[in-house]
């Protein structure tokens, strides 16, 4: 098994709430539109020019909030994966839960400039800034987080395993469900 996540990364500042990240009038639509609506009130347009495989890179406490189901909505959107300097622990949880690669890096946003290009390993701890050459290690997630990953969120990982009918697999690794069951941290 190996987790990997490469693209151009997108840097954001400090303590990003999930409020500010999924804004309410949004709630009432569905995934596919609700996705449209991230950072609508940090960065309008955002959602125009993100690509599938980019990275969102933050600073400190991203995530925190209402635990709002954001992770769900940026695997909607396409992005490949999370980089922050340090993530709520909720909202990191929930990043997991929905199958969303995550990576705890120190000092993200003086490695990574926006437009970088960066590559992510959660296996191997291994992280690189393509664009300049700038290479390191964090510590490795659990092997349970990354089976969890690995699957493509909790749900699917459950009917993998025989909890869950394994005819709803690619039901599960939809985001309306995973929206479903976010919140908890379960």
């Amino acid at each position: 098994m190996t987790i990997t996540f490469s693209g151009r990364v997108w840097v954001f500042g400090d303590n990003l709430n999930t409020d500010a990240m999924y804004p309410a009038f949004a709630m009432k639509m569905d995934p596919h539109e609700a996705a449209k609506h991230i950072f609508y009130e940090v960065r309008p347009g955002w959602t125009d020019q993100v690509s599938p495989g980019d990275i969102v890179l933050a600073g400190k406490n991203f995530g925190l909030g209402s635990s709002r189901p954001v992770a769900s909505l940026f695997t909607e959107l396409g992005v490949g994966g999370l980089v922050a300097e340090e993530f709520n622990s909720l909202f990191f949880r929930n990043a997991v839960n929905a199958g969303l690669p995550a990576m705890t890096l120190p000092h993200a946003t003086t490695v990574f400039t926006e437009g970088d290009s960066g590559t992510f390993d959660l296996t191997a701890g291994a992280w690189r800034n393509d664009s300049t050459g700038e290479s390191g290690t964090v510590p490795k997630l659990p092997g349970l987080l990354l089976d969890i990953i690995e699957s493509g969120g909790v749900m699917p990982r459950l009917a993998a395993q025989g909890y869950l009918p394994a005819e709803l697999g690619d039901l599960l690794r939809s985001s309306s469900v995973a929206m479903r069951g976010a919140g908890s941290g379960a």
